[in-house]
């Protein structure tokens, strides 16, 4: 059984002048980090305490990065801007799927290494 849930995420990015939110879409080293951000923040694996015997629940390839939007404007010189980027997660794992639909937001604040 499989199940598709929404994700947003919100992050501030340097961004060279003229970048466009469709650029940042086309753009396969966006989908990647944003993917691992997700995954990072999310953390759920399966397995035992044994090393390298745990089970990621949600991979990269689970993430599909659909839209980005710029929350600020571009013509104003700064040095990070806002971007809204909008994912679907395919969830495989039955305890996934149950763990998510409980789960309405996770909050990444906290999360960002800045």
């Amino acid at each position: 059984r499989a199940a598709v849930f929404s994700v947003a995420y919100e992050d501030f990015m340097s961004l060279p002048a003229g970048v466009t939110a469709s650029d940042l879409v086309l753009d396969p080293g966006i989908h990647r980090a944003v993917a691992q951000q997700i995954i990072g923040v999310l953390v759920l694996t399966r397995g035992f305490g044994v090393p390298n015997s745990f089970t990621p629940l949600i991979r990269e390839e689970d993430i599909m990065l659909e839209a980005a939007q710029l929350l600020e404007d571009g013509n104003v010189w700064k040095n990070r801007r806002r971007v809204l980027f909008s994912c679907a997660l395919n969830a495989l794992n039955d305890e996934l799927i149950a763990a998510l639909s409980k789960t309405p937001e996770v909050s990444f604040a906290g999360a960002s290494p800045v």
